[in-house]
This record gives structure tokens, C-alpha cells and sequence, in this order.
């Protein structure tokens, strides 16, 4: 027993004392904690369509990591935020038989540069009278501005069927540029409504970026009973995104690297167990040729004698 605790002790001092050994530990130890996120954390969708570029539309191209936007090397750049319903807060009223389903998006924005652009999201169910979309921004300022209001295309279906449309609002749809003109005697400089990015996000005093807590929101009217909204979404067209930013093919290089320490760590592991299978071959067949000699030596010598 005294031989077998200074052995292990032995073993774990020459552990302690080798850098090489700590350096291995720290990295096994790394890439198992990253395989355990990557499995329970991160959709296995994603590792899927890592070379789907439709699955990695609405993420930025070319982003830099959010942590290398601190100010310390100039402006704050816009932050590239993906927002799905499950982040917004969502109210329903009735008013005249009519039902209000709204999606208010909450935003803190504190940069320093505008955003590049924005995309609102939505997909709904309806039967023959199709729902009306209005989109309005309320405003740090408290000012609050009406940008989208439209109804949805004419149900192809009756009263018993249901008919399902899909789509997006740009900052770059003529409608929005459109309801941008009414709110241009708010500011007290000119405004270009070609870039409703930079006219939302804008001070209404001076030539510099609003910042402050923005609520967008997003609002269906449904006339139909059996009418519902299946999805909705924003998206803040930013410069800078997640821990370690976006490809050129605008992938999330975080996911890719989360999703990479299970495979090193499957080839790691495979490599030691095949190499320790492979030394103890070679060491039983050394043993077995080296009996083999030791025999034939032996009858020789009886033979001799």
C-alpha cells in the first residue's frame, strides 16, 4: 500500500513539474468543456448547415467580434442584432371584433455609428380578409414614428382554408422612405429618407446619433377569427457581432470553432488509443520474437552439451 501512494505521488509531482504535461491538461480539459457546450448548448442545426449559406442570411458579412468594440481604438460600431419573437413582448387586444397582436422589440443602443440597415420579419395565417401590418418606432426622444402600414396580400383561399404568407419589410422598401417625408419638420437639419437607418437612429438637434432605448413594433391586425401570426423577427444590420464575428460567408466563427472541439477531441482520442493498442502489439510481438530466441539458444546450448 506505501509503495502504490508513493508511486502515485511520485506520478503526480512529475505531472506538476512538466509544463508539457500541464499545457496537455489544460487543452484536454478546454476541448471537453467546449464539446459539453457545443452539445448541450448550441443547435446541432446549425453544424448541419454550416455549408448552407441560405441557413447564415441573416447574419453580417465579414463582422469583427463584439469584444473588440469597446471604444478604446475610436466610435463604437453598430452591434449586428437577430431578434425573433421569443425576445419580444407580446400584447393582444380586441377592439370592434378585431384582434391586435403586437410584437415590441426593446433595443439599448449606445453606438457611436448608425446601423447599416433593418429587416422585419413576419409570417402569418389568414383566411379570406387578410390582416393589416403597421410597423411603428418609438424613440429614446419619445418621439414616435409610423413607418409601415399595409395589408397583406388578398387570401387566395375561402373561409374554410387557410392561406400562409411569408415575408420581410427592408429599410430599403419605397413604402418606408414613403412614411419617413411626414417626420422630416422634426429635425432641425436635413434628412435623407433614402437611408431610413440613419434618419431613425438620428438626433433631432444635432447631426450625431440618438442614443438611447428604442422599442419597434410590430403589429398585426387580424379580422378573422382562426388568424394567427406564426412568426416574427427584426434584425439590426450591425458591424460587429458575437464573440469571435462572422466569415465572409457570414457563418458565426464561434459556432464553428464550439463544433470543431468535439471532432479534435474524437481524433485526439482515437490517435492515443491507437497508439497505445499499436505499442502494445509491437511490445507483445518483441516479447514473443524475444522467448522465441531465448528458446532456440537454450536447446542449442542443451544440444551442445
Amino acid at each position: 500500500m506505501t509503495s502504490q501512494v508513493i508511486s502515485r505521488s511520485i506520478l503526480f509531482g512529475e505531472l506538476i513539474r512538466s509544463k508539457t504535461a500541464i499545457c496537455g491538461m489544460i487543452i484536454l480539459a478546454a476541448l471537453i468543456l467546449m464539446t459539453l457546450y457545443a452539445v448541450l448548448g448550441i443547435p446541432l442545426e446549425s453544424f448541419r448547415q454550416w455549408n448552407n449559406p441560405s441557413f447564415w442570411i441573416d447574419y453580417p458579412k465579414g463582422a469583427a467580434p463584439a469584444w473588440t468594440n469597446l471604444g478604446i481604438f475610436g466610435p463604437t460600431k453598430a452591434e449586428h442584432i437577430i431578434l425573433t419573437k421569443d425576445d419580444a413582448s407580446i400584447s393582444e387586444d380586441l377592439f370592434n371584433g378585431v384582434r391586435i397582436v403586437t410584437y415590441s422589440y426593446h433595443i439599448d443602443f449606445n453606438h457611436d455609428s448608425y446601423p447599416g440597415d433593418f429587416m422585419i420579419s413576419y409570417s402569418v395565417k389568414y383566411h379570406s380578409i387578410p390582416p393589416v401590418l403597421q410597423i411603428d418606432i418609438v424613440r429614446p426622444d419619445r418621439q414616435k414614428f409610423m413607418i409601415y402600414n399595409t395589408p397583406l396580400p388578398p387570401s387566395m383561399q375561402d373561409d374554410k382554408n387557410v392561406n400562409e404568407f411569408t415575408s420581410r419589410v427592408f429599410s430599403t422598401d419605397s413604402s418606408v422612405r414613403e412614411y419617413l417625408q411626414t417626420y422630416k419638420h422634426l429635425f432641425k437639419y436635413d434628412q435623407d429618407t433614402s437611408t431610413p437607418q440613419i434618419m431613425l437612429f438620428s438626433d433631432s438637434v444635432n447631426k450625431q446619433v440618438l442614443k438611447g432605448t428604442y422599442v419597434i413594433n410590430e403589429r398585426f391586425y387580424l379580422f378573422n377569427q382562426g388568424d394567427s401570426v406564426e412568426e416574427a423577427g427584426l434584425i439590426l444590420g450591425g458591424k460587429v457581432y458575437g464573440l469571435m464575428g462572422t466569415d465572409e460567408l457570414r457563418r458565426d466563427l464561434a459556432i464553428g470553432i464550439l463544433w470543431g472541439a468535439p471532432v479534435a477531441l474524437f481524433i485526439g482520442l482515437t490517435v492515443s488509443v491507437a497508439s497505445i493498442l499499436i505499442g502494445l502489439i509491437l511490445d507483445w510481438a518483441d516479447v514473443r520474437h524475444s522467448s522465441w530466441i531465448q528458446r532456440k539458444k537454450n536447446r542449442r546450448g542443451f544440444n551442445a552439451s
